[in-house]
Protein backbone atom coordinates (compact mmCIF):
# COMPACT_ATOMS: atom_id res chain seq x y z
CA UNK A 1 0.00 0.00 0.00
CA UNK A 2 1.31 3.47 -0.83
CA UNK A 3 2.26 5.88 1.94
CA UNK A 4 -0.38 8.36 0.73
CA UNK A 5 -3.12 5.73 1.18
CA UNK A 6 -2.00 5.04 4.75
CA UNK A 7 -2.10 8.74 5.62
CA UNK A 8 -5.56 9.06 4.07
CA UNK A 9 -6.82 6.07 6.11
CA UNK A 10 -5.47 7.58 9.32
CA UNK A 11 -7.24 10.86 8.59
CA UNK A 12 -10.69 9.30 8.06
CA UNK A 13 -11.62 8.89 11.76
CA UNK A 14 -10.60 12.48 12.43
CA UNK A 15 -12.77 13.62 9.54
CA UNK A 16 -15.70 11.59 10.89
CA UNK A 17 -15.24 13.13 14.34
CA UNK A 18 -15.13 16.62 12.84
CA UNK A 19 -18.31 15.97 10.87
CA UNK A 20 -20.02 14.74 14.04
CA UNK A 21 -19.01 17.87 15.94
CA UNK A 22 -20.30 20.04 13.11
CA UNK A 23 -23.59 18.15 13.27
CA UNK A 24 -23.89 18.88 17.00
CA UNK A 25 -23.16 22.55 16.37
CA UNK A 26 -25.91 22.64 13.73
CA UNK A 27 -28.37 21.01 16.15
CA UNK A 28 -27.46 23.49 18.88
CA UNK A 29 -27.94 26.39 16.48
CA UNK A 30 -31.37 25.03 15.54
CA UNK A 31 -32.37 25.03 19.23
CA UNK A 32 -31.67 28.76 19.70
CA UNK A 33 -34.50 31.24 19.65
CA UNK A 34 -35.29 32.54 16.16
CA UNK A 35 -35.08 36.28 15.73
CA UNK A 36 -33.64 36.87 19.19
CA UNK A 37 -31.21 39.41 17.73
CA UNK A 38 -28.35 37.83 19.64
CA UNK A 39 -25.75 36.57 17.14
CA UNK A 40 -24.01 34.51 19.82
CA UNK A 41 -26.99 32.15 19.97
CA UNK A 42 -27.41 32.67 23.72
CA UNK A 43 -30.92 31.96 24.90
CA UNK A 44 -32.57 34.22 27.44
CA UNK A 45 -33.77 32.54 30.63
CA UNK A 46 -37.47 31.81 30.40
CA UNK A 47 -39.79 33.43 32.88
CA UNK A 48 -41.37 30.93 35.28
CA UNK A 49 -45.01 30.08 34.65
CA UNK A 50 -47.49 31.13 37.30
CA UNK A 51 -48.40 28.39 39.77
CA UNK A 52 -52.14 28.78 39.25
CA UNK A 53 -51.99 27.33 35.73
CA UNK A 54 -53.27 23.74 35.88
CA UNK A 55 -50.97 21.03 34.68
CA UNK A 56 -52.24 18.81 31.92
CA UNK A 57 -50.63 15.43 31.49
CA UNK A 58 -49.21 14.64 28.06
CA UNK A 59 -51.48 12.60 25.83
CA UNK A 60 -50.50 9.11 24.65
CA UNK A 61 -49.73 10.60 21.21
CA UNK A 62 -47.40 13.17 22.78
CA UNK A 63 -45.70 10.49 24.86
CA UNK A 64 -45.18 8.36 21.74
CA UNK A 65 -43.81 11.32 19.80
CA UNK A 66 -41.42 12.18 22.66
CA UNK A 67 -40.25 8.57 22.89
CA UNK A 68 -39.62 8.27 19.15
CA UNK A 69 -37.72 11.56 19.11
CA UNK A 70 -35.64 10.67 22.17
CA UNK A 71 -34.85 7.12 20.99
CA UNK A 72 -34.44 7.57 17.23
CA UNK A 73 -34.18 11.32 16.58
CA UNK A 74 -31.16 13.44 15.71
CA UNK A 75 -29.57 13.49 19.17
CA UNK A 76 -29.04 9.72 19.56
CA UNK A 77 -28.00 9.52 15.89
CA UNK A 78 -25.33 12.20 16.21
CA UNK A 79 -24.26 10.81 19.59
CA UNK A 80 -23.84 7.33 18.12
CA UNK A 81 -21.87 8.77 15.19
CA UNK A 82 -19.50 10.62 17.52
CA UNK A 83 -19.05 7.60 19.78
CA UNK A 84 -18.44 5.39 16.74
CA UNK A 85 -15.90 7.91 15.45
CA UNK A 86 -14.05 7.84 18.77
CA UNK A 87 -14.15 4.03 18.71
CA UNK A 88 -12.77 4.17 15.18
CA UNK A 89 -9.91 6.40 16.33
CA UNK A 90 -8.94 3.99 19.09
CA UNK A 91 -9.82 0.91 16.99
CA UNK A 92 -12.05 -0.36 19.78
CA UNK A 93 -13.02 -3.17 19.65
CA UNK A 94 -10.13 -4.27 17.44
CA UNK A 95 -12.11 -7.24 16.07
CA UNK A 96 -14.22 -4.81 14.03
CA UNK A 97 -11.16 -3.44 12.21
CA UNK A 98 -11.07 -0.03 10.58
CA UNK A 99 -12.77 1.38 7.53
CA UNK A 100 -16.42 1.79 6.62
CA UNK A 101 -17.40 -1.70 7.74
CA UNK A 102 -15.87 -1.20 11.19
CA UNK A 103 -17.47 2.23 11.54
CA UNK A 104 -20.86 0.80 10.55
CA UNK A 105 -20.57 -1.91 13.20
CA UNK A 106 -19.58 0.61 15.86
CA UNK A 107 -22.34 3.00 14.84
CA UNK A 108 -24.97 0.23 14.88
CA UNK A 109 -23.81 -0.95 18.27
CA UNK A 110 -23.79 2.54 19.81
CA UNK A 111 -27.13 3.45 18.25
CA UNK A 112 -28.66 0.21 19.54
CA UNK A 113 -27.32 0.85 23.05
CA UNK A 114 -28.87 4.33 23.04
CA UNK A 115 -32.22 3.03 21.75
CA UNK A 116 -32.38 0.24 24.33
CA UNK A 117 -31.38 2.62 27.16
CA UNK A 118 -34.06 5.14 26.27
CA UNK A 119 -36.66 2.42 25.71
CA UNK A 120 -35.89 0.98 29.15
CA UNK A 121 -36.15 4.42 30.73
CA UNK A 122 -39.56 5.00 29.14
CA UNK A 123 -40.73 1.48 30.04
CA UNK A 124 -39.87 2.14 33.68
CA UNK A 125 -41.84 5.39 33.56
CA UNK A 126 -38.85 7.69 33.82
CA UNK A 127 -38.67 9.62 30.55
CA UNK A 128 -35.80 12.05 30.10
CA UNK A 129 -38.11 15.04 29.78
CA UNK A 130 -38.72 16.99 32.96
CA UNK A 131 -42.26 17.42 34.21
CA UNK A 132 -43.65 20.53 35.82
CA UNK A 133 -44.11 20.81 39.55
CA UNK A 134 -47.86 20.87 40.21
CA UNK A 135 -48.30 21.97 43.83
CA UNK A 136 -46.88 24.82 45.84
CA UNK A 137 -44.89 22.43 48.07
CA UNK A 138 -43.28 20.58 45.18
CA UNK A 139 -42.77 23.86 43.30
CA UNK A 140 -40.64 25.16 46.18
CA UNK A 141 -38.70 21.89 46.20
CA UNK A 142 -38.22 22.00 42.43
CA UNK A 143 -37.35 25.69 42.18
CA UNK A 144 -33.63 24.96 42.27
CA UNK A 145 -33.79 22.26 39.56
Amino acid sequence: MHDGHRKARRGRPLLLLLLGLLGIAALARADSLPGSGDPSGAVAAPTPAPLDVPYTRPTQATKLHNYLFDAFGPYPTVGAAITAGLGQLSNSPPEWNEGAKGFARRFGSDYGIAAVSITTRYALGKPSRKTRCTTAATARACSHA
